[in-house]
């Protein structure tokens, strides 16, 4: 065994109890937390030699584990799951919302038209 594969090991045993506290704070569920840990600490071993401060690499795998706990978060919020699909497909009214206020600027300007008339006002407001 090497300097730097004890070196490692030692980190491990002595640091893994604070990063798994860590990752519970990240995910707020031990098992996730655990998964979190074991993932950053692999990453470790593998990017080791390109670790800049090797007698304190925990900023490393802090860093490391809380980006990948965004990647999760946002990998979980994309999916939505449904136990069942929905009876009825999806109908945007969006476009018959745009066309009862089209009416209902024409109605208002029109009463506007008139001298005095409730939407006099609306003749000063530029149409969108």
């Amino acid at each position: 065994m090497n300097d730097e594969t004890e070196h490692y090991e030692v980190f491990v045993a002595t640091r893994a109890p604070a990063l798994l506290r860590y990752g519970y704070v990240l995910t707020g569920n031990p098992h996730d937390a655990a998964d979190l840990m074991q993932e950053a600490l692999v990453r470790l071993r593998t990017a080791w030699h390109r670790v800049a401060n090797k007698r304190e690499p925990e900023a490393f795998v802090r860093t490391t584990m809380a980006r990948l706990h965004v990647s999760i978060w946002r990998r979980r919020r994309r999916e939505t799951l449904v136990a069942t699909m929905p009876e009825e497909p999806y109908t945007d009214h969006t476009f018959d919302l745009a066309e009862l206020r089209d009416g209902l600027w024409d109605a208002l300007t029109a009463s506007a038209a008139t001298a005095g008339g409730p939407g006099a006002a609306l003749l000063r407001v530029p149409h969108r």
